[in-house]
């Protein structure tokens, strides 16, 4: 994983288990994974880079907006970071 953390970080595709998508509901009624895709999966303009965080290990961290302006902090875990595939662990709308 230490050489994915250098050159560009693509996100192309986000999965959101259900589970996730559950929980973030729970805390956040007002936000959908749809969301979380808008603002964080290619084509949005997003920043985003890697943290090894000491309990959740590697992921990188990604703050983007809807099309409505929306603010979107995410964690995400590589699936295959070279081909842009990335798991949700975790969203919130900034702000909230």
């Amino acid at each position: 994983m230490a050489g994915e953390q250098q050159g560009t970080i693509f996100i192309a595709l986000i999965e959101i288990p259900p589970a996730i998508e559950a929980k973030i509901r729970g805390k956040y009624p007002s936000l959908t994974g749809a969301e979380v895709k808008e603002a964080l999966q290619w084509p949005a303009k997003t920043d985003r880079r890697w943290e090894d965080h000491p309990v959740h290990g590697l992921r990188v961290i990604a703050h983007g907006a809807t099309s409505s302006g929306r603010r979107i902090l995410a964690a995400v875990h590589p699936v295959d970071a070279h081909d842009g595939h990335w798991r949700l662990r975790t969203a919130r709308a900034e702000g909230n």
